[in-house]
Parts: C-alpha cells; structure tokens; sequence
C-alpha cells in the first residue's frame, strides 16, 4: 500500500493541472467569443473552439489519469499555437499585440504558455517516476499558487466586464 503523503501529492498535482487547463479553456472561450465577432476567418476561429473544447476535456482527464490530460492538452497547445500566432500576426521581434490587438488577448497568451509548460512536464516529467518523494509538504504550495493564478487570470480576462458591473453598482444603470 502506498504512503498516504504520496497519494495526497498525486491527488494535489491532479488538481493543479485541472486549474491551469480549465484557466486555458475558459481564455480561450472568452478570446473565441471576442474573434467571433470580427473578421478573423471562420476555420481558425472553429479551430480554436475545438481547442478549448479540448482544454476543458483535458480537465476532466486530468482529474483521473494526468497523463492523458496532459496529452489532450498538448493537443489543444499544438491547435492553438500557429492559430495564434496567424490571428495576432506576432513576429519574433515585434511584442506590441499584448497591449493594442485585443483586451483579452495577453490572459489568452499567457494562459497558453502556463498550460503549454504544465503539460510538457506532466507528458515528460523532470522526476523520474522511480524517485520518492521525501518532503511530502514539498509541494503544498503549489495548489495555493495555481488558485491565486486562475484568479488573476480570470481577472485580467474580464476586467472590463468587471468594470462596469462595479460602474453600474455605483451610479446605476
């Protein structure tokens, strides 16, 4: 039978990969809604719903076998990256787009890039499987960090919605 530390670990990484992909799929469903209403071209507006339709299956997978989600995840990266890449039309020198193409955009970005990272090391992990883990509090803290970063992130995502809530509630309608 396992060390019961050792389950709690599992269980805490499980759950941190959940948050980090449900913070993925819920930019990406509020980026889609804002592209859904542009000029952007149909096909990879679609693709980028079946990627954050992916995301949020990979929340599910990962609450239950972590690899698989993480799998499901880097599926809806590798959509995600090129179609981001064309819609924003980034170039490697040239990082203007996080602040004048859209406000929902650098949630969007940064919310892949943390998703990105957490799947690869989930699919390849830097520990070998073998290693014990001898600090079972080791890793405590990371669940408390993925929560305050969900939090900032959907924060960032819906600033402005936010915002004229709390004008609304000042001033009224």
């Amino acid at each position: 039978m396992g060390h019961p530390a050792g389950h709690l670990i599992m269980k805490n990484r499980r759950l941190v990969s959940a948050l980090i992909y449900g913070t993925s799929a819920f930019c990406l469903f509020l980026y889609f809604d804002s592209l859904n209403h542009t000029d952007a071209p149909s096909y990879q507006v679609r693709l980028l719903l079946v990627a954050a339709v992916l995301f949020g299956i990979a929340v599910l997978l990962s609450l239950f076998a972590r690899r698989a989600g993480a799998i499901c995840a880097l599926v809806a990266a590798v959509i995600c990256w090129p179609l981001l890449w064309r819609l924003l039309g980034m170039t490697a020198t040239q990082f203007g787009w996080l602040l004048n193409y859209h406000p929902n955009t650098p949630a969007t970005v940064i919310s892949l890039i943390v998703a990105t990272l957490r799947a690869l090391t989930d699919v390849f992990p830097l520990i070998p499987n073998g290693t014990k883990q001898t600090e079972p509090d080791s890793r405590a803290w990371t669940l408390t960090v993925t929560a305050l970063y969900m939090f900032a992130m959907v924060l960032l995502e819906c600033w402005q919605a936010i915002w004229e809530w709390l004008f609304k509630l000042r001033y009224g309608s």
